[in-house]
């Protein structure tokens, strides 16, 4: 199960970047757009990390590949 956010000890800079989301739109800012907002911000960090890994890795698995094509 995954850990809550009080868990795991994130829910106090979840809270920072809702208030700075609805402080930077005037406090007009419905508050499921808020919350969305931060989830796609975090979705785009940790898609932006996967790509990196990849990259990081795209030698090893060009060379992977390729042995497996030569058998």
């Amino acid at each position: 199960m995954k850990p809550t956010l009080a868990e795991d000890g994130r829910l106090a800079s979840y809270v920072d970047e809702f208030k700075s989301i609805a402080t930077t739109n005037g406090r007009y800012i419905v508050v499921k757009c808020a919350f969305q907002s931060v989830k796609l911000r975090q979705v785009a960090r940790k898609l932006d990390d996967i790509a990196l890994q990849l990259t990081r890795r795209m030698r090893e698995f060009s060379e992977e590949m390729a042995a497996e094509m030569r058998r």
